[in-house]
């Protein structure tokens, strides 16, 4: 039973250092999600969301790793590196709470209105900027998702 244990554990661990390592690797090499999701060839963030956003719904499996290194060009087992001295800062539920309103008053201030799910999409989105951005969220980059998510 401890070594099912033990196993479980360091399998969640490996999940969250390729998330680490894709949210850098992303955050370095494109504009943001939308356009890694286009480079790794899927038609919206959705997937890449599910798996790097603030909540994330999907591991990385080690089949999907190998294929995002593969399209990367990465060497094989890149994303499953230990990370040397760096860990993601913690997210902070006052700045979550206001980025959320943000998003909201961006949305009034453009007339925007959205479905829950494409809503839910830009906020998981906007959150990981800002995430990437020192915990600053950027007002341009939620009008530019709001605009693409309409």
């Amino acid at each position: 039973m401890e070594v099912k244990i033990k196993h479980a554990e360091r399998q969640k661990e490996v999940v969250e250092i390729r998330r680490y390592h894709l949210r850098h690797l992303i955050n370095r090499r494109y504009k943001g999600i939308v356009d890694a999701s286009k480079a790794l060839g899927y038609p919206t963030a959705s997937f890449l969301v599910q798996m790097l956003g603030p909540h994330p719904s999907k591991n990385i499996t080690s089949k999907t790793a190998r294929l995002f290194e593969e399209k990367l060009g990465l060497d094989v087992g890149t994303l499953d590196e230990p990370i040397s001295g760096h860990t993601a800062p913690p997210v902070d539920i006052a700045q979550t709470l206001e980025l959320i309103r943000l998003v909201g008053r961006v949305c009034e201030g453009e007339a925007i209105t959205l479905a829950p799910m494409k809503l839910t999409d830009v906020i998981a989105l906007a959150l990981a900027d800002t995430m990437e951005h020192g915990g600053v969220p950027r007002e341009d980059y939620i009008k530019t998702l709001l605009r693409l998510a309409k």
